[in-house]
């Protein structure tokens, strides 16, 4: 009845403004007496938004009547309203604000309408009644605003009084918030997504502030890291800053897992619904049905979006036989904001997903039966579609297929970790992403993926994908420079398939081992593999294998009718295509001299991996083209395509490449004479390849380079001991390193004589006479471009000094020794960054312990990272916790370490932590390990 109240006692109760007529058959409204607008300007701080304001005056300004705000629990649909309101109560603009929050029948939207309009509404009147005099009431207002908050529990009790209201009152505004569409024909949709990440940070920091000012600005880092967690949904980010009295942003982190007992708030006066996140989602749960219930809470095994078509093959209704079609759901679902919607960019089609925090609720709902059915339907679906797009991937169309992979990356890594799922799901959903991550990196998380199924692949037992993933693995190890490891999973591949009979995996392994071969420039080893590869291929039939191994670079089938060229261009298989044209490359520079036909063939080949989407092959062609270019004396033409290698080796985690390409253009830097950015260069790759281990042409050239460097520079002692460990590393290299080195010698002999004021035409005689053979040997001739420019400098330095930059090199200036890197005060009660202030960490004792064991590292074994489990015995000694809680809170200690001023110094390496080898630290020797 329009009479009843059905929120509050009834007369005679405490409510003394109101005065209730009772009469079932009337419908009769309520007297009451005036109340005071409500007030519009909030005493907190109002963060962001401006976009939605932008676009809310912008629906005003088209003409729009009723805008509806709409949003999911907690996006501060309300907040931005009463901002709006404010700002137009500021320009003198009418505005009435109406909360509508415990409204839960008609007669209470007429009671709190009207009690926000301060009209006293008619005795005995009828609902139509009632609708006619509040709309006579709002049109008399003249133009104005009506803001209606928290229409969600009413939307079919308001959609009859508003429809009339609107045409009553022409020149009102109606601006509404609600968590379900309205379906008024009238109706304009302001769908209201989170915060933007830097608008959740600032609105972190000022509410902790007021629980804690200690909260700094030194946390941002971490507080990114938090609101992220969250969504970046307003509510859920006030209710955690409400912590920062009892809890750091580091100790939210950890807790983050059990995000519904950590977003509470215990402030006295805040709404029930907002006084949790729990309860905000509460409020959506309890209004669905029960088919929509079971279909959201289905709908929690998707991770990172899916599709229309995908929620329907997972969602089972079949518990509920008069449930609507599951489009229909689906649809309520998002109309009521608990699914989001948007459009994929690449593929131009709707996507569906939930908050984080939805997401967990829902899961909640799910018995361990249910989530384990539903998780199987998932399993089930993705990877049998993510199994037919692998198989397109290195075929024309390639690039849908690795977008869809893309799309679908948080799903199948989903049913990778999932313990419900059966084993060979499991198996096949990381095999099927592995053709994502082999051409797209980054390698480290390819190599994290196959590491991660291992188990799984021996509790499958299944041949075929065992083979697979050994080879992936081996792939995954060659490209981040593990070159042993690399081999050894390799050779585990050749010998399971062999042993299988596994032909076409065996021929895979081959091309895989014959790159890795390629990588180390080891051409005798290349011609093993593939005069295997060519006969397995002839045996098999298998024409595709055949013209792969016709095109090795020492052109074995020399009987076969078909010439190496027009056999590459026949592959079908695109990638193995743009792999064989570079062998090809190789081929035509390396044994028969023709680095035009090389470049002919890297450019054919970096067409096609672009074309297939292969970006860490594209990057290695890049290094390709630069190291021709630089073999035709083109210098700037090599180093912009060095530098566009560094930069996409950079992005993609293939270190081994980066390190090759950092030293190569570090070459092409020193040739040109830019001396500065030779050596920051030099300095940044040459580690990385001591790292790996790596024993080849690229280490050698390098140090060679930069002992001639340090020789300009009169700093021969240095130069000397560059060319020592040049010499031992090329002990093991190709032939063309030991001429490379060789002729770093010779300069570094010319700079030497030239310094001392000695005759030094012997040496000049050796230097000209070595260049002139290494320019006539195809193995050679990329080196003699290299070092021929720095040569040039060497021989017109001056008798009697050497020179560099008008500063005499054979007395040079003395410098003023440097503060460390890092200082660390006694028992690591603090350190300092220079030039920064000093950290105390009296109170943060685990992360004392933390860098005393770094420290400790450092100073005895620089290169070599600590297993994370060493790191958290030594944080937290004596303290029992599962291995995935304290993975956990070791690396939110280290990320508040990194947060407070070591990032770029405290290291991640795939089997431990490191502070960085080359840093300079000062520390007391009695650094705190275990002080209880």
């Amino acid at each position: 009845m329009v009479g009843t109240d059905s929120r509050r006692p009834r007369a005679g109760s405490a409510d003394r403004d109101l005065v209730q007529v009772p009469s079932p058959e009337s419908s009769r409204v309520l007297r009451r007496a005036p109340a005071p607008p409500a007030p519009l300007v909030d005493a907190s701080r109002f963060f962001g938004r401006a976009q939605a304001l932008e676009e809310l005056q912008g629906y005003l300004d088209d003409g729009a009547k009723l805008v509806t705000i709409l949003g999911g629990p907690g996006l501060g649909k309300t907040r931005l309203m009463r901002h709006f309101g404010a700002l137009k109560q500021q320009a003198g603009e009418a505005v009435t604000f109406c909360d509508l929050t415990a409204v839960i029948s008609l007669d209470d939207i007429f009671v709190d309408v009207a009690r926000a309009l301060d009209v006293p509404l008619t005795d005995g009147a009828t609902a139509e009644d009632a609708t006619a005099q509040l709309g006579r009431a709002i049109a008399a207002r003249g133009p104005s605003f009506l803001l209606l908050d928290n229409l969600e529990q009413v939307v079919a009790h308001a959609h009859a009084p508003l429809s009339k209201w609107l045409r009553a009152a022409p020149q009102t505004t109606f601006l509404t918030t609600s968590r379900e569409v309205l379906g008024l024909e009238e109706e304009v949709l302001l769908e209201l997504p989170p915060l933007a990440p830097e608008e959740a940070v600032e609105l972190f920091l000022d509410r902790a502030r007021r629980a804690a000012p200690r909260v700094t600005e030194t946390e941002r880092d971490l507080v990114a890291q938090l609101v992220g967690h969250l969504d970046c949904i307003p509510l859920a980010v006030e209710l955690s800053a409400g912590r920062a009295g009892i809890l750091s942003v580091a100790d939210m982190l950890a807790r983050i897992q059990d995000r519904f007992a950590l977003l509470r708030s215990t402030r006295r006066g805040a709404p029930a619904r907002h006084s949790t996140l729990e309860s905000a989602i509460d409020w959506s749960w309890n209004a669905l049905t029960a088919a929509e219930r079971s279909a959201l809470a289905q709908c929690a095994v998707f991770r990172g979006g899916f599709t229309v078509d995908a929620a329907e093959a997972v969602i089972d209704l079949s518990g509920a036989p008069d449930a609507p079609p599951h489009l229909d759901i689906i649809q309520a679902l998002h109309e009521k904001s608990l699914l989001v919607s948007y459009v994929d960019p690449s593929s131009r089609t709707s996507r569906l997903g939930l908050y984080e925090s939805i997401r967990a609720y829902a899961s909640r709902k799910l018995s361990a039966a249910a989530f384990a059915r539903a998780a199987a339907s998932h399993a089930r679906h993705h990877v049998h579609e993510a199994e037919r797009q692998a198989a397109r991937v290195d075929l024309e169309g390639g690039n849908d297929a690795l977008e869809w992979l893309a799309r679908e990356t948080e799903n199948l890594l989903a049913v990778v970790h999932r313990n419900e799922v059966e084993p060979s799901l499991r198996v096949r959903a990381a095999l099927a992403l592995d053709a994502l991550l082999e051409v797209r990196g980054p390698s480290l998380a390819r190599l994290s993926l196959l590491g991660a199924v291992a188990p799984a692949v021996e509790e499958d037992g299944d041949a075929e994908r065992t083979i697979r993933h050994l080879r992936a693995q081996g792939d995954a190890h060659r490209q981040r420079g593990h070159l042993a490891d690399a081999r050894i999973d390799l050779e585990r591949a050749i010998a399971t398939a062999r042993a299988a009979g596994c032909g076409a995996l065996e021929r895979r392994a081959l091309v895989t081992m014959a790159l890795l071969d390629y990588d180390l420039s080891r051409f005798d080893l290349i011609k093993e593999r593939y005069e295997e590869l060519y006969d397995l291929a002839l045996r098999a039939g298998d024409d595709e294998a055949r013209r792969i191994a016709i095109c090795s670079p020492v052109g074995i089938a020399r009987t076969d009718p078909e010439d190496p060229e027009t056999a590459a261009l026949g592959i079908r298989n695109l990638r193995i295509r743009a792999q064989t044209l570079l062998h090809l490359c190789g081929q035509h520079v390396f044994l028969l001299g023709d680095v035009e036909a090389g470049l002919r063939f890297s450019r054919r080949a970096l067409e096609l991996a672009r074309r297939i989407g292969d970006r860490l092959f594209e990057h290695v062609v890049l290094g390709s083209i630069g190291g021709l270019e630089l073999s035709l004396g083109r210098l700037e033409a090599a180093s912009e395509h060095l530098a566009l290698a560094v930069q996409s080796h950079r992005e993609t985690g293939s270190r081994h490449q980066l390190a090759d390409a950092l030293v190569l253009l570090g070459g092409v830097e020193c040739s040109m004479g830019r001396f500065d950015e030779a050596r920051a260069l030099l300095d940044e790759g040459l580690p990385i390849l001591a790292e790996l281990g790596e024993e080849g042409w690229g280490r050698a050239c390098g140090l060679g380079q930069r002992g001639v460097l340090h020789a300009m520079l009169g700093l021969f002692a240095q130069a000397e001991a560059c060319m020592r460990l040049a010499r031992r590393v090329v002990a093991t290299a190709q032939p063309g390193a030991h001429a490379f080195v060789d002729l770093c010698a010779d300069l570094l002999a010319i700079a030497r004589a030239r310094n001392a004021g000695q005759p030094a035409s012997q040496a000049v005689r050796a230097y000209l006479q070595r260049l002139e053979d290494a320019r006539k040997n195809p193995a050679t001739r990329i080196g003699a471009s290299l070092i021929e420019p720095l040569g040039e400098r060497v021989l017109a330095l001056p008798p009697g000094g050497v020179e560099e930059h008008g500063h005499a090199a054979s007395e040079p200036p003395p410098e003023p020794t440097p503060p460390a890197d890092l200082e660390v005060g006694p028992d690591a009660t603090w350190f300092r960054v220079h030039p920064s202030a000093p950290v105390k960490l009296q109170r943060r004792r685990p992360l004392r312990r933390l860098l005393a064991r770094l420290l400790e590292a450092h100073r005895g074994a620089p290169d070599k990272p600590i297993p994370p489990m060493v790191l958290v015995e030594a944080a937290w000694p004596g303290e029992r916790m599962s291995p995935d809680a304290a993975l956990n809170r070791l690396r939110n200690a280290v990320a508040v370490l990194r947060g407070m001023g070591l990032k770029g110094m405290l290291l991640t390496r795939d089997d431990g932590y490191l502070l960085r080898p080359s840093l300079s630290v000062s520390a007391s020797p009695h650094v705190l390990l275990d002080d209880g």
